[in-house]
């Protein structure tokens, strides 16, 4: 059996996915100087903090894999 594959059925345009995920961080960021208006320094610390564990765990994956970072 193969499988049709196909868009997203809510994606109309032919944009990539790492522009799609600039706009998406664009967005975000009006809610991130909200939430660290209200709630101060630590909201960047934190997300500073996850950005590293997540580049880290990303390369080490890609270490054990055996594949290229890039």
């Amino acid at each position: 059996m193969s499988f049709f594959i196909a868009s997203s059925p809510h994606a109309h345009s032919r944009k990539r996915t790492p522009d799609l995920m600039k706009g998406v961080a664009l967005c975000a960021l009006p809610g991130l100087v909200a939430q660290t208006y209200f709630f101060g320094w630590g909201t960047l610390i934190q997300l500073a903090f996850a950005i590293v564990v997540g580049l880290g765990l990303e390369a080490a994956i890609m270490l054990l894999r055996k594949r290229s970072p890039c």
